[in-house]
């Protein structure tokens, strides 16, 4: 089957960096636990890139925020704001639980928690603030990070799967998955550290055969650890799909590439669309009505152009602009 990359993905969604089981008998200091984990999170320099909705909270904007040599102000977010947060709704919709989450009476390792975030909690107006400038490179950000697809996205708890089983090679700072109802699973997983992204995209780049794998410059262990790993993605892969793995970067490149191929598409067909309706105006009633016949097929043809770098917009359109096939 042909090797696609799903390209329709919102990357602004909430990342998953929970493990989402939904026993019964979870006691309420879990449930403190998951929620102060999830909002540590949300201020995290893994989430704050792509959250545009917790940059407004904060007051930051990343397109200043590069080229700013001067220090900043980070507003402080009330603890409230958090119900509006999808993870945080699947865990409570309670305040009082995000009260108790950071009351230093029940968690009394609340500033070591705080001091590991970057974080200042004022429990007079139930805020919390990050005390440390947001010191981002999206370069580094970018080769963290890596691309999966082609597992069954249907299968229980296939996040906690996904993360136990990538974390044999690494500790990995955020895992993201899709939330659409499509029949294949994709995935950004982001590393702590870039040498295991690096790795895991080598081992599985389609160019490379087992002989190649194995010539790579990595420890018995590791070598042992990716092919356990190959070994556990067979298990959840989709039936009808193959497991594919590319850096951000790659991915990135895709994209980019798609998007210029679907502004052209766009592109001449409006202007195909204005040249139409141009000749209509210009005509009288009776040619107007032979143009229509004579351009009718001309018009609702296929959109193909010779450039290998453009495709036809129909199919765009019939993909959902979903797939880009390369």
């Amino acid at each position: 089957m042909t090797n696609e990359i799903d390209l329709n993905v919102d990357v602004n969604d909430d990342m998953i960096i929970i493990d989402d089981h939904n026993d019964d008998d979870d006691d309420q200091d879990d449930i403190y636990e998951k929620i102060r984990k999830q909002i540590g999170f949300y201020f995290s320099l893994s989430n704050i890139y792509y959250d545009k909705f917790m940059q407004r909270l904060i007051g930051i904007d990343l397109r200043k925020l590069n080229n700013c040599k001067q220090d900043y102000e980070i507003y402080p977010v009330y603890l409230k704001e958090f119900l509006r947060f999808n993870k945080i709704r699947e865990l409570t919709n309670s305040f009082n639980d995000l009260l108790n989450a950071f009351d230093k009476n029940l968690y009394p390792q609340l500033d070591s928690f705080l001091l590991k975030n970057d974080l200042h909690y004022d429990p007079k107006t139930q805020s919390l603030q990050r005390f440390k400038p947001y010191n981002l490179s999206i370069n580094n950000l970018t080769n963290r990070t890596i691309y999966l697809e082609g597992f069954n996205p249907y299968i229980k708890q296939i996040d906690n799967k996904l993360r136990c089983l990538l974390e044999k090679l690494g500790p990995i700072l955020s895992l993201r998955l899709q939330k659409r109802s499509q029949s294949i699973g994709f995935a950004f997983i982001e590393y702590e550290h870039e040498e295991n992204a690096k790795i895991i995209c080598q081992w599985f780049d389609d160019d490379d055969n087992d002989d190649d794998k194995l010539s790579l410059k990595l420890e018995t262990k590791q070598i042992e650890t990716m092919k356990q790993i190959e070994q556990d993605l067979k298990q959840i892969k989709h039936q009808d799909y193959q497991i594919r793995i590319l850096s951000k970067k790659q991915w990135n490149h895709y994209k980019n590439r798609y998007l210029r191929i679907q502004r052209r598409c766009r592109t001449k067909s409006l202007k195909r669309e204005k040249e139409l309706l141009k000749s209509f105006e210009l005509q009288s009633d009776d040619q107007q009505q032979s143009s229509y016949e004579q351009n009718d097929n001309y018009f609702h043809q296929d959109f193909n152009y010779n450039n290998d770098d453009e495709c036809d917009i129909d199919q765009i359109n019939d993909q959902n602009c979903q797939h880009f096939h390369h």
